[in-house]
């Protein structure tokens, strides 16, 4: 599998832009379609593997059971939503790898504390007073801050 930005995300139920119309989601897994659909929008190929059951495509993006994923992917950017291990049986190639913080530090983090700590992977929470405890939890770190994504459109 080849695509420019690939989400992952084992947190939760799988889901869809056109699932997240029909019922809702949560927070997370909302910014999750907001951000991949407008990434979509901008001309990047944009694939989120999740909990879904079954291949599916809604509004630009390509969703794939995470368990489904192919031995091998490459892509530009890995994002990983908070608590979400990697399946060990793919070998990722990606340009940038981010872990996605939603929450305190707390054992969501476990699973990426080596890659953090190592410099593998930068860490984007949503505000400095919440990045300020990863910094200290987990020495060497990378970090960004960017301010909650949600915005009005589902």
């Amino acid at each position: 599998m080849e695509c420019d930005i690939l989400l992952v995300n084992a947190i939760g139920p799988g889901f869809t832009g056109d699932s997240a119309r029909r019922a809702g989601l949560g927070g997370s897994e909302l910014e999750i379609v907001q951000i991949s659909e407008e990434l979509a929008a901008k001309g990047y190929s944009v694939q989120v593997a999740n909990g879904v059951a079954a291949p599916a495509e809604s509004h630009g993006v390509h969703y794939t059971p995470l368990g489904q994923l192919p031995p091998e992917v490459k892509c530009r950017a890995l994002y990983i939503e908070r608590g979400t291990e990697l399946p060990p049986t793919v070998k990722f190639h990606a340009d940038t790898i981010v872990i996605r913080a939603t929450d305190i530090m707390c054992e969501f983090y476990e699973p990426h504390r080596k890659m953090l700590s190592e410099g593998h992977a930068l860490l984007v929470g949503v505000s400095q007073w919440q990045l300020r405890q990863f910094r200290d939890a987990i020495p060497g770190i990378r970090t960004m801050c960017i301010p909650p994504m949600l915005g009005p459109k589902i």
